[in-house]
């Protein structure tokens, strides 16, 4: 297959980032008698406000970078000091944002990484972190070259990427075995980034891709250009910057029988412009090239055609990332001042939002942004164009029951943010005969619902595997006709939805989203799962749920009263407590079918700093009888009485007689005074 065009590949790909597909849907399930009686406590802290995008069809926003002579951010302007122009004309700016994500730092960042991955995900900042979309172009770089493309992607995830910034991973072959959707697992992008390698002159292809081969070289251009359209159509608002590592793309091809055409090019600027995504271009193996070029003549090569051939395609780097508001970095072997300022460049800027006078479809646009203020420079798009109306989604292709106004939030892994809620999923194993689940817990606030006692909320969730196929789902309505003690609880103290969403095989992340009945608000967001081998490793762990001291007092609809009394409390998705609040786990462990022997299990909670709070040591005979899933329950508590703030750990070993090595599980939380 691999003399199919490099479009069909990442067409494939696009479907495998940005969309869920082959979804069943269950009967909706009416939960208005779930909700308990009202208890309404106090809400914690209010948070403070986060920037957030709306989403118009007719709204054109544009990301706007103000400098100063110094070069760094103004970030004190004000909505009058920006003039904003269409084809020349002034228009009116209907929406205005500062957007300011804090650096931490690279020893910051890394302090933090280094502690367990959050189990619970949450959209309620939206996408006020970073956006990244990782390019490696395996169909132009040298099989050769490929280290350099690891090495590179992976200093900027390892060093770069913050707690909070969501990233993928995608190859310009459309590989989605190889690719990784958006997360902010730093550990998933880098097992994408591993399995990077050049197509060009790979031992493992017959025939091998040549670098000056056209075919590859236009397939380039034109997936780049449906990627950046893919994207801008599935996220919000918020400026998106794709990172393309790789040789480049000559505009002109030299010699070519059928070069790159300006209109082609003009595609792909055009679709990331209308898309806002920034692109920054870099080829980690320029020098490299140089060098070989230089030497060429050593091995009765043409030099001069090698050196041509890298610059032209080099050409292709800077007019891509010029004409879309980024930068190229084609010759060098550092990368740390273009990284810093990439990662600056999507951390401060400027949300413009204005609606047009004329919406004509496929017409083209100029956009200029001027600023009242001297001494400040700006940069932002030159231009769009409006887009051909859409086409339906995937998931609506193949789903037929799913509500329609959570068709657009599950075709992408990105949050939409509408109503903001929290979720953790755990997976378990099944009875005999029965498959692996995942305990889903949800946590709504019940501000975005509508609490006028005729309101309801559809939710749904889609489990998918490696390649995007759904091999789970649970759809449900919750009606919220209650009375006003009730309403006026789960407005001041949210909403609990658990659902059991049934894995048919491997499953690497469920997708969420939920509905506001009565309003046009929709939330959702992606939550990454692990999965074990329950049945055939040696020894295996479910996920870990945790319950707290004020998990009672969010309302509960559909409660699942078998892990309850696990807990000894409704499962909770707060992952930060009071200091001597005391917190609750329960999680179940697995031998191989047919197995029972000596369990030994070790419980510790520990801080970023190693400082042990507490350790307790369990031993689980063979004797010991196992429940209906053949699983040894493991629960606890802790008071948290003598634990300082800080960040912790809990982490469950499991070492079962004979074997070397324990299997582990971890659930990483804050503790605040």
């Amino acid at each position: 297959m691999r003399h199919l065009h490099p479009a069909f590949w990442l067409a494939s790909f696009i479907l495998a980032v940005c969309v869920g597909w082959h979804v069943v849907v269950a009967d909706a399930l009416h939960t208005r008698q779930a909700v308990p009686p009202p208890q309404v406590p106090a809400r914690g802290t209010p948070q403070s406000p986060q920037p957030t995008f709306r989403v118009q069809i007719d709204l054109v926003q544009v990301d706007v970078i103000a400098t100063g002579a110094d070069g760094r951010f103004a970030n004190d302007l004000k909505q009058g000091d920006f003039e904003l122009l269409e084809d020349g004309k002034p228009q009116q700016i209907a929406t205005f944002q500062l957007v300011d994500v804090p650096i931490r730092g690279n020893a910051e960042a890394a302090a933090t990484f280094a502690l367990s991955p959050p189990d619970v995900r949450s959209n309620a900042a939206g996408m006020t972190g970073r956006v990244y979309l990782i390019v490696l172009d395996d169909i132009r770089t040298p099989f050769d070259k490929s280290m350099f493309g690891r090495t590179v992607a992976t200093r900027f995830v390892q060093q770069y990427m913050e707690p909070g910034d969501t990233g993928a991973v995608v190859f310009t072959s459309g590989r989605r075995d190889v690719s990784q959707e958006f997360t902010s697992d730093r550990r998933l992008l880098q097992a994408s980034i591993d399995k990077f390698a050049g197509r060009v002159g790979d031992p493992e292809l017959e025939p091998a891709l040549a670098a000056s081969d056209e075919h590859g070289i236009r397939g380039v251009v034109s997936t780049l250009a449906a990627l950046a359209q893919s994207l801008g159509a599935r996220t919000a608002g918020g400026r998106k910057a794709c990172v393309y590592i790789g040789p480049g793309f000559p505009v002109v091809q030299p010699g070519g029988t059928r070069p790159i055409n300006a209109a082609e090019y003009r595609d792909l600027a055009a679709a990331a412009n209308r898309a806002n995504v920034t692109f920054y271009t870099m080829d980690p193996a320029g020098l490299s090239t140089v060098a070989d070029a230089a030497s060429a003549s050593s091995a009765q090569l043409d030099a001069v055609a090698v050196q041509n051939a890298v610059e032209a395609a080099h050409e292709g780097l800077q007019w891509l990332a010029v004409d879309t508001g980024g930068f190229a970095v084609p010759n060098s072997n550092n990368f740390d001042r273009p990284f810093e300022r990439i990662r600056r460049e999507t951390s401060s800027y400027y949300l413009l939002g204005y609606y047009p006078t004329q919406q004509k479809e496929g017409s083209n646009h100029t956009i200029a942004v001027r600023l009242r203020k001297p001494g400040i420079t700006v940069r932002a798009r030159a231009g769009y164009t409006v887009p051909k109306a859409s086409a339906r989604s995937s998931v609506a292709l193949r789903a037929k029951n799913v509500p329609a106004v959570l068709l657009p939030a599950l075709d992408t892994p990105l949050p939409a943010i509408g109503i903001r809620f929290s979720a953790a999923a755990a997976v378990f194993n099944g009875a005999p005969g029965s498959p692996r689940w995942a305990s889903v817990v949800i946590e709504i606030d019940g501000r975005d619902l509508d609490t006028s006692g005729k309101g309801g909320a559809e939710v749904g969730i889609i489990a998918l595997d490696k390649s995007d196929a759904v091999k789970g789902h649970d759809v449900r309505h919750v009606d919220l006709a209650l009375d006003p003690a009730g309403l006026a609880r789960v407005q001041q103290a949210g909403l609990r939805v658990q659902a059991r969403v049934p894995l048919d095989g491997d499953v690497k992340a469920l997708r969420i989203a939920i509905a506001d009945s009565g309003t046009p608000r929709v939330g959702s967001l992606s939550v990454d799962v692990a999965i074990s081998d329950f049945n055939n490793d040696a020894v295996s762990m479910s996920g870990v749920l945790l319950t707290d001291a004020r998990a009672l007092q969010v309302p509960t609809t559909n409660a699942d009263e078998e892990l309850r009394k696990m807990l000894g409390g409704p499962v909770s998705t707060r992952r930060e407590f009071q200091s001597a609040e005391p917190i609750g786990w329960a999680a179940e462990i697995y031998e191989k079918a047919g197995a029972t022997r000596d369990v030994r299990v070790t419980t510790v909670i520990e801080g970023s700093d190693k400082r042990l709070a507490f350790r307790r040591e369990e031993r689980h005979p063979p004797s010991e009888p196992r429940n209906a899933r053949g699983g040894i329950q493991v629960t606890g508590q802790a008071g948290l009485t003598d634990v300082p703030p800080g960040s912790y750990v809990l982490r469950i070993e499991a070492l079962v007689a004979g074997a070397r090595q324990p299997i582990t599980r971890e659930v990483s939380f804050r503790v605040r005074n």
